[in-house]
């Protein structure tokens, strides 16, 4: 145990630098592109927060010397700050569950019914003010996120035994979004002004089991539980310090991408390890062992399978990048040769081949090939650019009924874009379909705007002259 005292304090050594740096790269660096990485705020306070069960050990065990005192004092108020200042729902719900829910079950041992009356009262009242603070405190936000459970509810039943499958999420819901607006008169301002481009849900449960479906669901929620019951056999602070991180990270994956972080998986590998260890070591079973041994071996071997078969594709990925550095550079044009021998192993990579396609466009090179990569990355791949060149490169070829196919398939995705919207009517109104291009004139010009801008205030002033000269047609 000494050993594994003098581990934690070293990782926490180091895991203070880090988010000490980290904290201040956010204050004077802050880039709203950062996604997933611990620059992004929401993931630097999730990553923050999850751990501090382990740090709360540390104080525990006596083991926090007079030069760790500071470190763990700075770690408090870097947390605090984060999840207030930065406004960070996520961890702001699974502090609050994590370290009040205790109390709340406390409810249950009061034997007065008076008690119980002002005790129920109270939670009521303190569970609707935290509620809704957190609706409120990102309004446009918290629309977003039921709106994604909401559309993602009304298409499970499709693929409810075995789901979508693996990786094949992000495929399905921009359609589903998409169908979803163009299906259904939208009364709700709230869900219509903040549907915006989105690939996960910031729900990982509910991702979980619409890519699973119920029956591999359900098997994996069996073998957690199975995990959890053995850890709650032995009495071990660590270890229950383990189930609180463990429990933060869930309630974090109810409202987050959490499990889409990789700092995040890091965290749960390593605490997972950790108890794994303190299970064999408690247990002292040579079986136990053994049967941990071969699971690890089991685990290294497919790691190492899944290394060698995906590294090609990760250097023709590489190749791809430095091709294309190679030729925004003007160093050279594309080199045809190595570009074919990078599209003939990933021919089947629709986001290479997008991108592939999007260059073209972009280099205003061979409009048909760029076509045509589009075309075949939709199979496998969708995202707004990419519909979008699709849009406009019909539109430039003439064939004004696949133009108008994709801009409606775009209106229906991020149905608060007013620049879609003029597309389509002008496309409309080329086509002679003038009922079509009145009726989204008139939407359109009654809609609510997300932000008052310039190019807004040009936009509508457009759809209105095309409405007015609409108007005398017959």
């Amino acid at each position: 145990m000494e050993k594994l005292k003098l581990i934690l304090i070293l990782i926490f050594l180091l895991y203070s630098v880090q988010i000490i740096y980290t904290f201040l790269h956010i204050l004077f660096f802050h880039n709203d592109n950062y996604r997933v990485s611990l620059r992004n705020t929401g993931a630097y306070a999730i990553y923050i927060t999850i751990l501090i069960p382990l740090w709360n050990h540390l104080k525990k065990e006596h083991i926090c010397r007079w030069y760790l005192k500071p470190l763990i004092t700075l770690y408090i108020c870097i947390v605090v700050f984060s999840v207030l200042i930065l406004k960070s729902r996520t961890a702001l719900i699974a502090l609050t569950l994590t370290y009040c829910l205790p109390y709340v079950t406390r409810f249950f041992t009061i034997q007065t019914y008076i008690k119980k009356v002002i005790l129920f009262t109270a939670l009521i009242c303190i569970g609707f003010f935290i509620s809704y603070y957190i609706f409120n405190l990102k309004v446009g936000s918290s629309f977003g996120r039921l709106l994604m459970i909401k559309i993602v509810l009304s298409n499970a039943t499709e693929h409810f035994f075995w789901g979508v499958g693996l990786g094949n999420f992000t495929w399905y819901y921009p359609q589903w979004q998409s169908d979803f607006f163009r299906d259904t008169i939208i009364k709700d301002s709230g869900f219509f002004l903040n549907a915006g481009e989105t690939y996960v849900l910031f729900n990982e449960i509910l991702q979980l089991f619409v890519t699973l479906g119920v029956i591999p669901f359900v098997i994996f929620i069996i073998l957690l539980n199975h995990y959890f019951t053995k850890i709650k056999k032995i009495d071990s602070d660590i270890l229950n310090e383990i189930k609180k991180s463990f429990f933060m990270i869930l309630i974090c994956s109810l409202t987050y991408y959490t499990l889409h972080i990789n700092a995040v998986l890091l965290v749960i590998v390593y605490m997972i390890s950790l108890s794994d260890r303190m299970i064999m070591n408690h247990h002292g079973s040579r079986a136990g062992k053994r049967c941990s041994n071969y699971l690890k071996i089991s685990i290294f071997s497919i790691s190492l399978f899944t290394f060698f078969s995906i590294y090609p594709k990760y250097n023709a990925i590489k190749q791809w990048r430095s091709i294309k550095e190679a030729s925004y550079s003007h160093i050279e044009g594309i080199n045809i040769v190595d570009t074919n021998k990078v599209y003939t192993k990933l021919k089947n990579d629709g986001k290479f081949l997008a991108d592939y396609a999007n260059y073209l466009y972009e280099m205003q090179s061979d409009r048909g090939k760029a076509i045509e990569l589009m075309e075949d990355s939709k199979k496998k791949f969708i995202s707004k650019a990419s519909i979008e060149n699709l849009a406009y490169l019909y539109l430039e070829q003439g064939d004004y009924s696949k133009s108008i196919q994709y801009f409606e398939w775009l209106v229906g995705y991020i149905p608060s874009r007013f620049g879609y919207r003029l597309e389509l009517i002008r496309l409309y109104e080329k086509v002679r379909n003038i009922e079509k291009a009145k009726e989204i004139a008139d939407f359109t010009l009654n809609m609510p705007v997300k932000i008052e801008s310039s190019e807004v205030f040009s936009i509508k002033h457009e759809i209105s002259e095309i409405r007015q000269r609409l108007g005398s047609v017959r």
